[in-house]
């Protein structure tokens, strides 16, 4: 296998055009200023884009075992910087006026410095104006990779400025085959990643994170039984999904606290509090990212049930549920089936629109519960 071949396995039985673009691109460490990856969710955009910027960042043609390789596959690479929106309504304009600034300072490390914007259809238009500047001529060391499902969302003038790349959607056959290959484990076990995942980089991680497969199973055992469980079940039920939710970044809290205490004698009162007050918005984030994983469980195990109605023979998605999906095929009808996939999305949108977790899945599951009657 090819150095470049290893930075890319990840999109390589996925996204071969793309693949074959980034391999030449890093051999030849011949980089744009500025790239926009677009494509659907689950595509490859953010594994793609911090496999070019380990060939941007890594001082030994590309190895993939340095420490800038290591650094950049873990995410903390001083010289990458990873953004995401910080609210529901998208990208705070405060955060890219701190990019901005960022721009004049020199690499720690590496010669480069590479910005990955995550979800950048969700620029404001006050946001996405500040950024046009600097997008247009960023300092020498600077590389800007955007991400964003289509151009129609994000301002032409920012298209304009990038180089564009498209990923294609990817089935979940070619995931599942992915993993398996890769990994080494059983179709199954990847099923019941992909089951909330929607991205080849999320499900290595949730492979490899107890809290968030236990997140999962939390989020899934709420249907066992469903239509007999009582109100106060009901209750203890999201109170599980929930905290398991939570625990998944306990971790993470846990560090962002020690992080802020450590800096408590270093910087002023001003900079403590702004410290602060972004480490909550990551927190935030997070939990906001874990109570997703466990609604798309949720829609994966609804649409295995509507599958085995069909009577198709493909794959369950949630394997390890199997049991609970034909009773749900055998209690709810197909459209009962749809209207509860609806209330799903429903509670995905309210979490996002800053909702009471635990109010949110208690409504969810009685909304659900009535169906079977």
């Amino acid at each position: 296998m090819t150095l470049t071949g290893r930075l890319l396995e990840g999109i390589k039985y996925s996204q071969n055009e793309v693949y074959s673009f980034l391999s030449n691109v890093i051999e030849q460490n011949s980089y744009g200023h500025a790239y926009l990856f677009l494509g659907p969710s689950g595509s490859g955009k953010l594994e793609a884009a911090r496999a070019l910027a380990q060939g941007i960042l890594c001082s030994n043609s590309c190895c993939g075992i340095c420490d800038d390789c290591q650094r950049v596959a873990s995410d903390t690479h001083p010289d990458l910087h990873t953004l995401s929106p910080q609210s529901a309504q998208g990208y705070l304009i405060g955060q890219i006026r701190d990019l901005i600034n960022d721009l004049d300072y020199k690499p720690m490390l590496s010669q480069h410095k590479v910005y990955i914007l995550n979800d950048a259809q969700n620029l404001t238009p006050s946001s996405a104006n500040a950024l046009l500047k600097s997008l247009e001529e960023p300092p020498g060391s600077v590389v800007f990779i955007l991400l964003g499902t289509s151009g129609d969302a994000i301002l032409p003038t920012i298209v304009s400025r990038c180089q564009t790349i498209t990923f294609k959607p990817v089935s979940h056959e070619t995931m599942v085959l992915a993993l398996t290959s890769e990994l080494g484990i059983l179709p199954e076990k990847a099923c019941e990643a992909l089951s909330c995942c929607t991205s080849l980089e999320q499900a290595r991680s949730f492979l490899g994170s107890v809290p968030r497969q236990n997140a999962r199973k939390f989020a899934l055992d709420c249907f066992t039984n469903l239509s007999r469980a009582d109100s106060q079940e009901l209750l203890n039920r999201a109170k599980k999904a929930v905290q398991a939710a939570k625990d998944i970044v306990a971790d993470y809290k846990e560090s962002s606290e020690t992080l802020v205490n450590e800096q408590a004698k270093l910087l002023s009162k001003t900079a403590i509090h702004d410290l602060e007050e972004q480490q909550k918005r990551e927190i935030a984030q997070r939990e906001r990212m874990a109570y997703k994983e466990q609604l798309h469980a949720m829609r994966s195990l609804l649409r295995d049930s509507l599958t085995l109605q069909c009577g198709y023979c493909e794959q369950p998605t949630c394997p390890d549920f199997i049991n609970t999906s034909k009773e749900i095929a055998q209690l709810l009808c197909p459209t009962s089936i749809t209207k509860a996939l609806q209330y799903i999305q429903s509670c995905i949108e309210a979490l996002e629109a800053n909702a009471t977790p635990l109010l949110a899945y208690e409504a969810l599951l009685m909304k659900i519960q009535r169906l079977y009657c």
